[in-house]
């Protein structure tokens, strides 16, 4: 089974190959409402964002290394992650620059570092903490390959048990550089990194709604008939290899520990 998969554009219903949900996608970008037209496989529809957490606890000694928490005056709100020599990137909306003092940076061992510098990057909705003594961390990988096996690891809001998940499929949107999944995910989730053969190829960030259309057409017109149910999704951004990503615009809930 692939786990990238890209979405089919449509705009007549018998052209939909696995289901006949329509699905619209709407964020505000450039000022206004667009509307996107999309199918998705009605098992991914049924998934629900948080859902049945299937996580696993992990002893992995390479994730443990690499992958830690954000804390905010000493709480977990979010997973970060060890991306080049002294740095951690994370969700944009895990962190405020306002208020660098606030946050501090801690892997398994619970020792919290020091931010020493935030830069938030509003259009692809990372933030990048440069942290002193970060020696080991992910390569990142631009090229997505439905063939080879994904998952994301994460922390948990409150908790100090590194997460992984397998179980679950990621689709490419018409928002370049957005990304739909159905990892399961929950608070203090926000940055956590989807990996592809050890490597970075995407960042959680939260979820995102859309508004979905069950629909017939019909049969003396081509007018469409059917209900509309507004649904979550899991969001996250692609890690590398893109261009021109503009996604402050999009509506996007991160999935923090904040109250």
């Amino acid at each position: 089974m692939q786990n990238f998969k890209q979405f089919e554009h449509s705009t007549h219903a018998s052209r939909f190959v696995k289901t006949n949900i329509k699905s619209k996608l709407i964020f505000a970008l450039l000022g206004m409402s667009i509307m996107f037209s999309i199918s998705i496989p009605l098992s991914a529809v049924r998934s629900a964002v948080i859902g049945t957490d299937d996580r696993v606890v992990t002893n992995d000694v390479e994730l443990l290394k690499r992958v830690g928490s954000v804390l905010y005056q000493g709480r977990v709100i979010c997973t970060g992650f060890a991306s080049a020599k002294n740095q951690i990137t994370t969700a944009a909306g895990c962190v405020d620059e306002r208020n660098i003092d606030d946050y501090t940076f801690a892997f398994i061992d619970k020792k919290e570092k020091k931010i020493q510098k935030l830069r938030v990057n509003k259009k692809t909705n990372l933030a990048f903490l440069k942290v002193d003594g970060i020696n080991d961390f992910f390569q990142s990988e631009g090229l997505l390959d439905g063939r080879q096996p994904i998952n994301l690891v994460s922390y948990k809001s409150g908790d100090n048990l590194l997460n992984k998940t397998d179980n679950g499929e990621v689709w490419f949107t018409p928002v370049n550089g957005l990304l739909y999944h159905t990892f399961s995910s929950d608070r203090g989730a926000a940055g956590s990194p989807i990996l592809q053969n050890g490597k970075v190829v995407a960042v959680h960030l939260g979820t995102a709604k859309y508004t979905r259309y069950a629909e017939a057409l019909r049969p003396d017109s081509h007018a469409s008939i059917g209900n509309k149910e507004n649904i979550n999704y899991n969001v996250a951004v692609r890690y590398n290899g893109i261009k021109d990503v503009e996604l402050e615009k999009v509506k996007i809930t991160f999935e923090t520990g904040r109250e």
